[in-house]
Order: C-alpha cells, then structure tokens, then sequence
C-alpha cells in the first residue's frame, strides 16, 4: 500500500504543478485559461470567465466568476464580473445585489457606477442617480459615456439640483466646464451652472466664460454669468 502511495502523491503534485504553470502563463497566453481547472485557477480566472461569457456557456461562467470573487473579494470589478454572469444566467435580482455590494467599496470603478446609474434609473431614485452621474463625472474621461447619461439625469430638476449640491464640493468641477458645454446642450448647460451657483458651487472664472463662449453665449450674458459668481 505504502508503495502505491508514494507514486500517487508524486502524480498528483506533477498535476498539480503541470495546473499551477498552466495558470501563471495564462496571464501572457490566455488560450492556456481553458484548460486550468478552476480549482487550479488563479491568474487565468478572469480569462476563463470572458471565455464562458464570449460562448455562452454561462454556468461555467458564474464557476469562474464566484471563484474569482472567493479568491479576491474586494476588487469592485470582480464583483460586476459575476454579476454580468448572474445576468447571462438569468439571475437578475442576485445581479442586482451584486453590484449594490461592489458599490460599496467600487467608487473608482467606472462600470459598478455605470450600472448603480442604470439601476438607480431604473428605480427612479433621483438622490442616487445624481451621486452616480457625479462618479463617471469623476472618472470618465469618456465624453461619449457622459454625453449617454448626463443629457436624460439633468433635465429632471430634482436630480440636476442634487447633482449640482456634488459639485460644490467636488474636484470635477473643473471637468464639468471643459466637458460641460459638448456633452449638454446649452439650456441644459447653463441651467446646472445656475443650480451649481445657487448650492455655492465656485469655478475658475477663465475657464468659465471660455465654457460660456463655446455654449455661445453673448457677452453680456457672461458678464451676468461672471457677477454671479463673484468674478
């Protein structure tokens, strides 16, 4: 008995060793990723999980996705990959969870606040929509990700005001003035300008009136504009 043993247990750390190579060389290679089990798999989780997803093989999939998740918790982007395999697996409400929970430590995230946006508009939760325009502001150097989002959240003036509240705080202002005026159009512009100064938000008054100008604003307008803001 003892003989066999000895051999087995050779075996089966040549497999294991043969699974563990076959997962660090998936980070350069991530073919390799579809032939590490997933209890071997590590580094090659998240190649294996798009893999599932790309073929639809969504309960191989969510495997992957709640391993990778066992295995690293707290990247927020761990989190949104299971919940975009709960998604392909039908589960909309545990997706749902999923993400709020990613949320919670995934402000620097630009897809969990993506989605806490579709959700929260969705929920028609004004409060939370505005804080999550407020976090791709933050973020996202994307203009067509703004311009997606920012249009439909600031014309309801519930959430322009709280969005606006943000701001006052906030070190995006400055992005608001350089994005502002291509991804708004110039009503909507200079209406979350006159929410920003209401809530004390301050800006850069060049940069403001150059903003100003791209709206096409008219000279005498922006020297209003620049009272109100006390420059």
């Amino acid at each position: 008995m003892t003989r066999l043993l000895f051999p087995l247990m050779l075996l089966a750390l040549a497999i294991i060793a043969t699974f563990s190579q076959l997962d660090r060389q998936a980070r350069y290679t991530p073919e390799l990723s579809r032939w590490v089990p997933i209890p071997f798999a590590s580094f090659s989780l998240e190649h294996s999980l798009q893999h599932s997803l790309d073929n639809g093989q969504v309960e191989q999939a969510q495997l992957a996705a709640r391993a990778l998740v066992a295995k690293r918790p707290i990247p927020a982007e761990h989190q949104r990959w299971l919940a975009h395999a709960m998604v392909a697996h039908g589960d909309q409400n545990g997706a749902g969870l999923t993400i709020q929970r990613a949320a919670r430590h995934g402000w620097r995230d630009l897809g969990v606040q993506q989605s806490m946006l579709v959700l929260a508009m969705q929920a028609e939760d004004h409060e939370q929509v505005a804080l999550h325009l407020a976090a791709l502001w933050a973020l996202a150097g994307d203009r067509e990700l703004l311009r997606q989002f920012s249009p439909t959240v600031l014309e309801q003036p519930v959430s322009r005001q709280r969005f606006a509240e943000v701001m006052s705080g906030a070190r995006w202002r400055r992005s608001f003035l350089t994005n502002g005026p291509t991804v708004l159009s110039a009503d909507l512009f200079t209406a979350t300008l006159s929410d920003s100064q209401k809530a004390g938000v301050t800006f850069d008054c060049k940069r403001l009136d150059k903003s100003l100008q791209r709206t096409g604003t008219a000279n005498t307008e922006r020297t209003e504009w620049a009272h109100k803001f006390d420059c």
